[in-house]
């Protein structure tokens, strides 16, 4: 696999703890080790504004504030 894929940085967001573990292994099980998972959609913005992501995996239907919501 190419190794900019291998580097990226991911940010996960789903208010299901499930499905966010379930993102990561998936992830992990491609050579991609740099994941951080959120369950609040109201952290992401600060997340993204504190650090540099390559991909943003954000669940649309969350409780707060959706997926659309989040800009």
């Amino acid at each position: 696999m190419n190794d900019d894929i291998l580097n990226l940085k991911v940010l996960i967001c789903d208010d299901s703890i499930t499905n966010v573990l379930i993102l990561e292994k998936l992830l992990e099980s491609e050579g991609i080790n740099d994941v951080t998972k959120l369950t609040d959609p109201t952290k992401v913005l600060p997340a993204m504004q504190n650090d540099n992501y390559d991909l943003l995996l954000l669940d649309i239907e969350m409780p707060h504030m959706n997926g659309f919501e989040v800009k």
